[in-house]
């Protein structure tokens, strides 16, 4: 009873508390007589909620925030966001809103920390399974409320790079920088520091000049030219058939002398896998030319 007492009021009681918490815990009874599986129960030194865990909802978000962790130890990235969203989604306001004492407002901390922790493994989710532009409105706001959080700011220099806009993603760093700086007198964290980096390196690759034959304009490519085969039959269509009709195509491109010859685009329905494409290939390659032979690719 005398920890009841303290966590409730702490150093402010009230006159006869024991007798005011008796009557709190029969208010809190009469509240939950309408509740299935729930009751307060008289104990020796106090009092016991006997309910069922997954009737609270604090105890259903841990279950399923170690669920979605676990699906993101497997590689099960879109089972891991449904779990993550549905853990968030319990989330409706402060916890223990309206109650102010140190033992409260600790346990508030505690579950706000684990709020957090949550969210951002759900964003590193959402990064991988390439939402990041969606992302971006999110970010924005949860990064203007905690700009000292570098895995937050991290995550949002992410998806504004991702989005094709590398240079406030370097700008949005240097901001950190300075305030990190600033407040609290620290460089970036290692890992934010390597974030930075790669976006340098990335950029300063896609802004190199590339060497182009001589007589050729800034600015213009050539590109190959490129026979596209469409519809590539799957192993079942060209089972039995000595030479499918497709493969005329395929041959004419490999005659062409090499000066002319263009290369070989395939296309379908749907871009078929790595697999898929090289038993494809080797097919390709024992298919008999017109004229007799077989067709095989020249060698650059």
């Amino acid at each position: 009873m005398d920890q009841l007492v303290e966590r409730v009021w702490a150093d402010r009681l009230p006159q006869r508390a024991r007798n005011t918490l008796y009557g709190y815990v029969s208010r809190l009874r009469q509240a939950l007589a309408v509740a299935d599986g729930a009751e307060v129960v008289r104990r020796s030194g106090g009092y016991v909620l006997n309910v069922e865990a997954t009737a609270v909802d604090l105890h259903r978000f841990h279950d399923l925030a170690a669920g979605a962790r676990a699906a993101a130890r497997n590689e099960q990235d879109e089972q891991a966001a449904v779990l993550f969203g549905q853990a968030l989604r319990l989330w409706r306001g402060d916890a223990f809103a309206g109650l102010d004492t140190p033992w409260v407002n600790a346990l508030r901390d505690t579950v706000d920390k684990e709020r957090i922790a949550a969210e951002l493994d759900h964003t590193d989710v959402r990064l991988r399974r390439c939402h990041h532009t969606g992302l971006l409105p999110e970010l924005s706001a949860r990064v203007e409320t905690d700009p000292l959080d570098e895995r937050l700011v991290g995550q949002l220099i992410l998806a504004l790079y991702r989005s094709g806009r590398p240079a406030e993603a370097l700008s949005h760093y240097e901001r950190t920088r300075l305030l990190l700086a600033e407040e609290l007198g620290c460089d970036p964290s290692l890992p934010l520091q390597r974030l930075h980096q790669q976006i340098l390196a990335r950029r300063s690759r896609t802004e190199r000049p590339s060497r182009r034959p001589r007589g050729q304009a800034p600015g213009i490519r050539t590109r190959p030219r490129t026979t596209l085969v469409t519809h590539v039959p799957t192993a079942a269509h060209w089972a039995g058939q000595r030479r499918p009709a497709w493969s005329a195509d395929i041959a004419t491109a490999l005659d062409a002398e090499p000066s002319d010859r263009a290369d070989i685009g395939v296309d379908g329905p749907r871009r078929c896998d790595r697999g898929a494409y090289l038993r494809w290939r080797r097919s390709v390659d024992r298919l008999p030319r017109p004229g007799g032979g077989s067709t095989r690719r020249h060698r650059r």
